[in-house]
Order: structure tokens, then C-alpha cells, then sequence
């Protein structure tokens, strides 16, 4: 009971975006449940989806330094999937923007540190606490803290204290 999800985080016109989503070696709509489109071009993606294409995460916030998203633009990301709610699962954002239980928000930037302020290479990291129960988030997505982990007994216990945080 899993959902694969595939965050490229695609973002082109309709007909190049089909092209990424359902050719080349890697056919990601042969395998992915869940994708990510940038806000920026996702009216014109999320128009040409079909029912069987991958459900979409919209990216309306980053965490990376310097970013170019205003809240105008997260707030258009939510209009825009308003009007998709049956192809969008929620956004990938940095808080829980607006109050709504018809979208998912799930976070990037999360890890366990001791230093929540800790910029690694344009990356804003925050811990989970803040990440779920500051910023609103539903889920938190963890990449580094995990994947740069070497050692696979360390991989283990750090996998745990994700999952036991709470």
C-alpha cells in the first residue's frame, strides 16, 4: 500500500510535458502514481491530463534561497487547482497557505538538526516540529537527511527518528 512518487517537477508547454511524462527511456507515467509540475505553466499541463495520467502535486513554495515565488503566485497556484481538484493532490510548499481540507500541503527542506537556520548549499533546512506544527504542513518530505547517509545501520535509526518524531 504505497504511492510512487516521481518529483522532477516538470514544467513546459502541454505538448513537450507529454512528451517527458509519457515517452523516453523512463515513461513516467507507466510507473509514477504521484508527480510534481511547477505553478508557473501547470494551468496549461493540468488541462491536458487525462483521468489515467499521474495525480499532481503543484510546487506553489520553495525553500531554496532567493526564490522568485511571491504569495500572488502561490495564491494563483491554488485558483488554478480549484479548478483541477480531480487531477491535483495538493502542493509542495513551505507552509500550509491557505486552510483548506481538499488539498494535501506536504514540505520540502526538513531535517533534523540542531540548527534550523542552517542554509546547505541553497538549501533552508527546517526541523520537523516547525515544518508540521508551525508552518501547518500535512506531510514533510526528507531527502538528505536521509540519503546522505552512508552507513546502513545509521540509515536505519535515522529512519526511525523521522517516523517516531511525533
Amino acid at each position: 500500500n504505497f504511492l510512487i512518487f516521481e518529483d522532477r517537477k516538470f514544467s513546459d508547454i502541454g505538448k513537450i510535458f507529454l512528451e517527458q511524462l509519457n515517452g523516453g527511456i523512463y515513461n513516467i507515467s507507466s510507473w509514477a502514481d504521484i508527480i510534481t509540475i511547477h505553478g508557473i505553466t501547470c494551468e496549461g499541463m493540468l488541462n491536458i491530463l487525462t483521468d489515467k495520467s499521474p495525480k499532481v502535486l503543484i510546487v506553489s513554495q520553495m525553500s531554496s534561497t532567493g526564490n522568485l515565488i511571491t504569495n500572488e503566485y502561490t495564491n494563483k497556484c491554488y485558483s488554478i487547482a480549484c479548478k483541477y481538484k480531480d487531477k491535483v493532490l495538493g502542493f509542495i510548499s513551505q507552509t500550509k497557505f491557505i486552510n483548506t481540507k481538499d488539498f494535501l500541503f506536504l514540505t520540502p527542506g526538513v531535517k533534523i538538526v540542531s540548527n534550523t537556520n542552517k542554509t546547505e548549499k541553497d538549501q533552508n533546512y527546517r526541523t520537523p516540529y516547525k515544518a508540521i506544527y508551525e508552518d501547518g504542513n500535512d506531510k514533510i518530505i526528507v531527502g538528505s537527511g536521509l540519503y546522505n547517509i552512508k552507513n546502513n545501520l545509521d540509515f536505519n535509526k535515522n529512519i526511525e527518528k523521522y517516523k517516531n518524531i511525533y
